[in-house]
């Protein structure tokens, strides 16, 4: 075979090898777009149906903890303080056997962290010396060793002639160390609490309150499993599928990179006047053109056009003049004066002047865009254009900087 058999030969397995290429991402893309239907609608039922559920423990970031429940608790059961009444106190007292009836529980007090000997007891609510209730809070943590017995023998000890039922509230409702205990399981607490009256609430506040402890016990306490994990069905979808989500996020940073190149380079030959310079990044979600006189050691003026990613997608740029520098601080107000003699050119084209939102700032204004970097491309010149009217005043006001120095 000759030189030139050998080169023809070559060729044509170069093309069949980019055929083949290019016939793999066709078949790849005609399955992403037969899967996204499905996607787009998972991910919808996903984002409807699973919507976080905010409660005050949420908020606070403790949503499993067994201290900032049992305060919750405390609350909630406190006649003086709830809003509800005595009636949550009385489905606890009712849950060990106790004849409400008997007792007038409308001043009854609640202590956290009760001491008993050596340790102290998560709640001792005192019924005016009628009835007092220990309830120990184990949500998912074990029992300390002999807790509940020691926590039984200091009880009878203080109250020998008094009703002192015992309470041990877990999530499974496991039984305690102590039999005297009685096992409670936050799926108790939440049906006995479901129970209670609250019509007759007239502080709303208070009944928020009420229900968002509720809440709280149906969706983070009885309805998740802390000790294991899960991963939501948004998580679950990108998982699937995330071999796509890769190949498409990838792609499209490449493609970026050479868009942002694109508009670079397309402003070389469109950018009137100057000379102008420019440094464009894809990397950056600004881009600045400047002539060279308008940067020096301690000071830089430049045209500042906001576009990242996302003001892509959301279809904007901002442009700003920007007064960067050691001097910027001082050569700010040198503008105030011409640009109050330009204030109906301001206005005319709708740009701000020392704009709030960016304190280095001469100019602003926020264009619309297309996603296609051709308009783009034009965007951005015409909106170079329409801020040149203070090309001028720049350059003005850093002649009368040159001339004081």
């Amino acid at each position: 075979m000759d030189i030139t058999q050998a080169i023809q030969s070559l060729s044509i397995r170069y093309k069949a090898i980019q055929q083949k290429k290019l016939d793999e991402e066709n078949t790849m893309l005609e399955n992403y777009r037969i899967q996204l239907p499905s996607i787009v609608s998972r991910y919808n039922l996903a984002r409807v149906n699973n919507p976080p559920v905010i409660t005050v423990p949420v908020i606070f970031n403790r949503k499993h903890d067994e201290n900032f429940i049992s305060d919750y608790l405390s609350y909630i059961i406190d006649p003086q303080k709830n809003g509800i009444g005595t009636g949550p106190l009385e489905a606890l007292l009712k849950l060990c056997k106790v004849d409400v009836t008997e007792f007038d529980l409308h001043e009854a007090h609640p202590y956290r962290e009760f001491p008993l000997g050596a340790g102290r007891i998560d709640l001792l609510v005192d019924c005016c010396d009628t009835v007092v209730l220990g309830v120990e809070n184990k949500i998912f943590s074990p029992e300390g060793q002999s807790q509940t017995i020691n926590y039984e023998r200091e009880l009878d000890k203080l109250y020998p002639d008094i009703l002192h039922p015992m309470i041990f509230l877990t999530r499974e409702g496991y039984q305690a160390g102590s039999k005297q205990f009685i096992p409670v399981s936050y799926t108790q607490l939440f049906s006995v609490f479901k129970k209670v009256p609250v019509d007759h609430v007239t502080d709303h506040r208070k009944l928020s309150l009420w229900e968002d402890f509720l809440q709280h016990l149906e969706v983070y306490i009885m309805g998740t499993k802390p000790e294991t994990f899960e991963f939501s069905d948004k998580s679950r979808l990108y998982i699937e599928h995330y071999n796509m989500f890769n190949d498409l996020s990838r792609t499209f940073k490449n493609d970026w990179a050479e868009a942002i190149s694109f508009l670079d380079s397309s402003l070389d030959e469109r950018l009137s006047g100057g000379p102008w310079e420019h440094g464009f990044s894809a990397t950056k979600p600004w881009q600045q053109v400047w002539k060279s006189t308008w940067a020096t050691s301690d000071l830089y003026i430049h045209f500042e056009w906001i576009l990242g990613v996302d003001d892509f997608l959301k279809g904007r740029i901002l442009l700003f003049i920007d007064i960067e520098g050691k001097r910027a601080a001082q050569v700010l107000p040198l503008f105030d004066e011409p640009a109050a003699k330009l204030k109906r050119l301001f206005d005319e084209h709708d740009i701000k002047y020392r704009p709030k939102v960016r304190t280095i700032a001469i100019a602003y204004k926020e264009y619309s865009i297309e996603q296609n970097i051709d308009q783009i491309v034009d965007r951005f010149v015409e909106s170079f254009e329409e801020f040149r009217f203070l090309e001028p005043v720049i350059d003005d006001v850093l002649a009368q900087l040159s001339m004081r120095r």
